[in-house]
């Protein structure tokens, strides 16, 4: 803010990101502008090998007006502009307007002016294929694994309590015959 650093506190509740700006304990009043940047991995989608990105920058489940929104989407330089495709939509969710964007040859910067509440940016960029590596399969399927290592970690982790529980408590007694 003003060309400050404001303490800040980033979360994850489910799908979404929260950041919470400024100090919990100190009440402000007024206008105040923030510069917020962040880094997104994983976000490339592929068609046909082409590299594609589709952000939802803002959201829209915002409760206040967003003055402006600049995005901008830094990737490996290309030869010519003309191999890009760019798009951008704002408004509520399913709106079709569109919004300025403006192409270079190693990044796309997407603005917007006043956003109401509820409205947001949502930018598309298309890639000529070979520009990035698409993941393998092995590294695919190790993200998968990542992202859904509960499914797996914890029914494991039942099935051995209750394997040891039956082991050590459960089982009848062996009869011994003479």
């Amino acid at each position: 803010a003003d060309g400050k650093y404001v303490p800040f506190h980033a979360s994850r509740q489910g799908r979404d990101f929260y950041i919470k700006i400024g100090d919990p304990k100190k009440t402000i009043m007024g206008l105040h502008q923030y510069h917020i940047h962040y880094t997104v991995r994983r976000a490339i989608n592929f068609f046909n090998n082409a590299p594609e990105v589709y952000w939802n920058v803002t959201g829209d489940e915002w409760h206040m007006p967003i003055d402006k929104v600049v995005a901008q989407v830094v990737f490996p330089s290309v030869r010519d502009k003309s191999e890009l495709r760019a798009k951008s939509f704002i408004g509520q969710e399913g709106s079709t307007q569109s919004s300025p964007y403006a192409l270079e040859p190693n990044r796309a910067t997407f603005t917007c002016g006043r956003l109401q509440p509820a409205e947001g940016l949502t930018v598309v960029l298309g890639l000529p294929e070979g520009l990035i590596t698409k993941p393998t399969q092995w590294q695919e399927f190790l993200y998968l694994v990542a992202d859904w290592w509960p499914l797996a970690v914890l029914p494991a982790i039942t099935l051995s309590i209750c394997f040891n529980m039956w082991w050590f408590l459960g089982r009848d007694a062996v009869k011994r015959q003479a």
